[in-house]
């Protein structure tokens, strides 16, 4: 059992280091919703433990992982796991997602230059800022839907030329 929860548990780091399972659907639907149904078969038998439908069942699903990953790169797919966001003063980049395997795909094709956040990093990162400014961002990009921030800079009490 620990074998084959390793095997796909590699398999899936492969396909979630870079795609989103939404972008599998895109490209093949079928595959898609046979990965799932192989899943479920892949979780059936690691609760019955039995040796012989767990490496059957094992081996099926690291399979519909390389099927997946396949298709993806025959598509010609690119990598949606994550997203990159570049401050336009400073240039920083940064590479924003929710599956944690997308971390190391950022590090393979971006190195150290750009590090990867996930969504609640970032959020926490926006709520040190100042809850004042998210107030007023948020108030904003109300009465502007479609608003960005495009910079940040420093707005003092004092009139001009005092």
């Amino acid at each position: 059992m620990r074998k084959w929860f390793a095997e796909v548990a590699i398999a899936a780091t492969a396909f979630e280091a870079r795609w989103t399972w939404l972008a599998l659907c895109r490209v093949d639907a079928t595959l898609a919703q046979r990965l799932r149904e192989q899943r479920d078969l892949f979780d059936a038998a690691m609760a019955t433990g039995t040796g012989d439908k767990v490496e059957e069942q094992g081996a099926a699903m690291c399979r519909g992982y390389q099927a997946a990953c396949g298709a993806l790169e025959r598509a010609g797919v690119p990598d949606d796991a994550y997203v990159l966001g570049s401050d336009p003063v400073t240039g920083q980049r940064v590479a924003i997602g929710a599956q944690k395997a997308a971390a190391a795909r950022v590090k393979q094709v971006y190195g150290d230059a750009v590090p990867w956040m996930s969504t609640d990093e970032v959020a926490a990162l926006v709520g040190l800022a100042s809850a004042d400014a998210m107030a007023f961002v948020n108030e904003v990009k109300k009465l502007f839907p479609g608003a960005v921030v495009t910079g940040i800079r420093k707005i003092t009490d004092q009139a001009e030329g005092s």
